[in-house]
């Protein structure tokens, strides 16, 4: 069809069949000419529209690159912003500081050995100086039993822990050594002393 002549129904199907040829052209045969030869208008009508498409793409990644960057951003500023007052709101553990003490340490040596009379030996030591230790607390009375028993739950939480320590000491005391001391019985005692120590914080 040439330029200003009148649209005609063949004109039309003329138009969809060179469209339709040249689309097989370009896939078939990869060639961007008309069926009557020359370049099709369709070739540059399309290279306009990828060149569009190429800039408009373009234009969509730099503003999603840019976007990426301020989210980022603003993420690592709420984080610091965050973990600053979580670290203003909650308050650091001070460092558990554990005390050497010397006779404790000669006790623990005594329940380590493998011979049971060192066991007893250790038992009656820590018993005798948790007695002391009671002592300086200003609990009185004639027998370590009977501090004990001035001794609230409130004001001393091992109080269980001492008292079930002292009675094994009592028994070995009473029976000596015809009293078969067992291992295991050696270490529930030795986690006692050591739970009442702890708390009381001279160990």
């Amino acid at each position: 069809m040439q330029p200003g002549s009148p649209i005609t129904f063949l004109g039309i199907l003329q138009k969809i069949g060179d469209f339709f040829v040249y689309v097989k052209n370009v896939i078939i045969l990869g060639t961007v000419y008309a069926p009557s030869g020359g370049t099709s208008d369709y070739a540059s009508s399309f290279a306009h529209l990828f060149s569009w498409i190429a800039t408009i793409l373009t234009l969509l990644f730099i503003a999603f690159v840019i976007w990426a960057v301020y989210i980022r951003i603003r993420v690592y500023e709420v984080d610091e912003i965050l973990d600053g007052a979580y670290k203003g709101h909650f308050i650091k553990p001070e460092t558990v500081v554990q005390h050497v003490n010397p006779r404790w340490q000669q006790i623990e040596a005594h329940f380590a050995s493998t011979n049971p009379n060192d066991w007893r030996a250790a038992i009656i030591d820590a018993d005798a100086m948790l007695e002391e230790l009671i002592t300086k607390l200003g609990y009185t009375g004639d027998t370590f039993g009977e501090k004990l028993t001035q001794i609230k739950p409130n004001d001393f939480p091992t109080i269980q822990s001492a008292w079930e320590a002292h009675k094994m000491r009592n028994v070995i005391a009473h029976e000596g050594t015809a009293f078969n001391l067992t291992e295991r019985q050696k270490e529930i005692t030795r986690r006692y002393f050591e739970a009442v120590f702890r708390d009381m914080g001279v160990i």
